[in-house]
C-alpha cells in the first residue's frame, strides 16, 4: 500500500483529481495531452452566445489536444465526487438559444463518485498534463 501512496506523492491534490476525473470520465483514454482550463463563477457557458447564463461556481475543463478526444467540465466537491455540467468543447447550433437553454444545462449537472483508479494509470495522466494559467 505505501508504495502506491508514493509514487503520487509529489503531486497536488489538483493534479491528482484531474487524472482521476479523467480515468473516470473521459471519454478518449488515448492522448497525447490532457489540458486544464479553469473557468471562473459567473464566465458564460456559451462566450458566443449572448443569451448565455455564467456558471454558476468555478469548473475546471479537461480536454485532449484533438476534438475527437473530448472533455468534461466539472466541479469538484472535495470529497471523491465532482457535478459534471454536459457541456459541448465546441458549440455547434442555433444561437441565441435563450437563457432557459442554459438554465438546463445548469439543472441537468450530474453527481459523479470519482474512483481513486490504479495509480500508475493516474501518473501516466499526470505526466500529459498541460494546465492553462
Amino acid at each position: 500500500q505505501t508504495e502506491e501512496i508514493n509514487i503520487l506523492s509529489e503531486y497536488s491534490s489538483a493534479e491528482i483529481e484531474y487524472a482521476r476525473v479523467w480515468l473516470e470520465l473521459g471519454p478518449n483514454q488515448e492522448l497525447d495531452e490532457l489540458n486544464v482550463r479553469h473557468i471562473s463563477a459567473g464566465e458564460p457557458i456559451n462566450p458566443n452566445d449572448e443569451t448565455s447564463l455564467g456558471y454558476p461556481e468555478d469548473v475546471i475543463q479537461l480536454a485532449g489536444s484533438r476534438l475527437v478526444d473530448g472533455s468534461v467540465l466539472y466541479s469538484g466537491n472535495g470529497d471523491g465526487t465532482v457535478n459534471v455540467y454536459h457541456v459541448p468543447l465546441r458549440w455547434d447550433g442555433e444561437y441565441p438559444a435563450g437563457e432557459e437553454f442554459y438554465q438546463e444545462i445548469i439543472d441537468n449537472t450530474k453527481l459523479e463518485s470519482i474512483s481513486p483508479g490504479n495509480d500508475e494509470e493516474v501518473l501516466e495522466l499526470i505526466n500529459l498534463l498541460n494546465i492553462q494559467p
